[in-house]
């Protein structure tokens, strides 16, 4: 599966975050190394896939508006 298309922006409370949308564990990974590289203080992933094992958390909201 290709890479998830990531974009870096800044939360509410100043923090820098990468965020994509994920279909995938695979996915997830990539998302978190691109934010690791960039020094994002965060990472958000949009996805209906079980991700806890990567140390993500689910969060109620919309995945796609």
């Amino acid at each position: 599966m290709a890479s998830p298309t990531v974009v870096f922006g800044v939360n509410t409370e100043g923090r820098t975050v990468a965020e994509g949308s994920i279909a995938d564990a695979d996915q997830a990974e990539a998302l978190l190394a691109a934010g690791r590289r960039a020094g994002s203080d965060l990472v958000w992933a949009h996805s209906a896939a079980e991700l806890s094992a990567l140390g993500f958390t689910r969060q109620w909201g919309y995945r796609r508006l």
